[in-house]
């Protein structure tokens, strides 16, 4: 890891494996799942010397849930919408987390990500999802498909050594219509009692193109949006461009485009990719048609909102 206008550097390999085992079970309408999970990371070397070290961590825990839920005869026939009741998923979570003491301080580790600065843990979280589901007509006939429209979780937790309410947010995930899509969360600092991270993501989706545009935001650090339009040209030829713009500095950070080419059995990308620091790069990527999902990536891709599924009602 290099830092800007700097000599130095962070240069060590990390080697990270994190299990856990869970457990659902059910107490008359109370979901109960315990688990319990293991978490060691290799380190080539520490902060003051070439000494390699393996850090471990134990973290233990439950979840309690319930749901409730209601149908409501709201009918909405209007703008293109078309709901045929509504019903109303409350799901209220309890979960204990508890982390002990990790084998190896996070003062001796090389600081890349949140995954070095591991520490004990001690805290409750509460969860309250709410699911909001409708039924609408599908394209051949009056045959009523179920399709969810919003989910919203907001949640806190509670810091059991100090007592203390943290880690306040909110996940929204709304779906007004089939091809749009808007998910958006947001954390609360209740000790500086500022928004410490927002982001916001709005995808079109049609048949031959979709768009996407997303915005970022770290307290202090960095304010992003990221935008990645997909084009089907034809059968077999697509093209996608990726941005990826910071505000803080009024500087693009990434410029990509991509065109892809399939042939009988194999599928070409060729892609050019500018990035502010590291130049200009080309290449190409290779895959069967048969499997045109890779199971790796070298180009980037817009993280977009998921997609619901539609079942049969």
């Amino acid at each position: 890891k290099e830092f800007a206008n700097a000599h130095d550097a962070i240069d060590v390999m990390r080697l990270d494996t994190n299990q856990t085992l869970t457990y659902a079970g059910r107490v008359g309408a109370i979901s109960v799942a315990p688990r319990v999970g293991t978490r060691q990371t290799f380190y080539s070397r520490q902060v003051q010397d070439d000494r390699d070290l393996i850090r471990g961590t134990f973290d233990p825990g439950v979840d309690i849930s319930t749901h409730f839920f209601r149908t409501y005869d709201v009918y909405v026939k209007a703008l293109g919408l078309d709901y045929n009741q509504i019903r109303h998923i409350f799901t209220p979570t309890v979960s204990y987390n508890y982390r002990p003491t990790p084998t190896v301080s996070r003062t001796l580790l090389q600081q890349f990500d949140s995954l070095d600065a591991l520490d004990k843990q001690n805290f409750i979280r509460f969860n309250f999802e709410n699911k909001f589901q409708t039924k609408q007509h599908s394209g051949t006939g009056d045959e009523l498909q179920v399709r969810e429209i919003a989910r919203i979780v907001p949640f806190l937790d509670t810091d059991l050594h100090t007592g203390h309410l943290e880690n306040v947010g909110i996940d929204a995930e709304l779906r007004p219509y089939s091809w749009l899509g808007i998910e958006s969360d947001a954390t609360y600092n209740s000790y500086t009692r500022d928004i410490d991270t927002a982001n916001v993501d709005l995808t079109v989706s049609q048949p031959r193109w979709s768009t996407s545009v997303g915005q970022r935001y770290l307290r202090e650090e960095s304010s992003q949006t990221t935008g990645e339009v997909k084009w089907k040209i034809s059968d077999d030829v697509n093209l996608k461009v990726y941005e990826r713009y910071e505000f803080e500095t009024n500087k693009s950070k990434e410029f990509e485009i991509t065109l892809s080419k399939a042939f009988s059995c194999i599928i070409v990308d060729f892609t050019y990719n500018h990035r502010l620091g590291s130049g200009d790069s080309f290449f190409f990527v290779f895959r069967l048609a048969a499997y045109p999902k890779a199971s790796f990536s070298m180009s980037q891709s817009y993280n977009s909102p998921k997609t619901p599924p539609v079942v049969r009602a």
